[in-house]
């Protein structure tokens, strides 16, 4: 009877060492688990983070379509194929400098004609009276600068868009119109009143 009872007892200590190391092994795989899942959790992390990043470097780099950017209230839009432009268009006459500061004061600046198809798109907007450009000789005398960017209208650009014999500079002018019904610019005194195009930057 000794012997059988010490033999149950053995198989017991067995027994309950066993479930012993079942419940470790248990407890290690749940904390394997727990450790996998937190890497799993991280790792999903750190490739939004990464997707985050590369869609704000995507959308950053690409280039707006000026086609579809709105006008400001009271610019119109004013379409010449692939051109585009918002312009406003006075209903008063300013001398030059006053014309450019009320533009400044709508977020927009004098109109600029630095190109042949630019002074197509004016034509299109039909303007009946003469109306003030942004360009100027102000500072350097001969040396017409665009109001929009400081660029120089050089010799050729000249050519292009001044009326022929212009700029002449009689008596000092120092400021450029635009004449519709000789569909030319033209120097003038900056103390002049006319009316003018103010143009939304897009």
């Amino acid at each position: 009877m000794e012997d059988l009872a010490s033999a149950v007892s053995h198989l017991k200590d067995r027994a309950d060492q066993n479930e012993e190391r079942e419940m470790e092994n248990r407890k290690r795989i749940a904390r394997w688990l727990g450790d996998f899942n937190a890497r799993v959790d991280n790792l999903s992390l750190l490739l939004n983070m990464q997707f985050e990043t590369v869609t704000e470097i995507e959308e950053s780099t690409v280039t707006p379509d000026p086609l579809n950017a709105p006008c400001k209230p009271g610019f119109k839009k004013v379409t010449d194929g692939p051109l585009f432009a918002c312009l406003w268009t006075s209903t008063y006459a300013m001398s030059h400098d006053g014309a450019r500061e009320d533009c400044k004061d709508k977020g927009a600046h004098l109109l600029t004609l630095t190109t042949y198809e630019k002074k197509k798109l004016l034509v299109k907007n039909n303007p009946t009276k003469s109306i003030w450009i942004g360009l100027n000789d102000q500072e350097y005398e001969g040396k017409f600068v665009w109001e929009d960017d400081n660029s120089v209208c050089d010799y050729s650009c000249r050519q292009m868009i001044f009326l022929k014999g212009e700029p002449n500079n009689v008596s000092n002018e120092d400021c450029v119109k635009y004449s519709p019904e000789k569909h030319g610019l033209n120097d003038v005194f900056c103390s002049d009143t006319e009316y003018f195009i103010c143009e939304q930057p897009l």
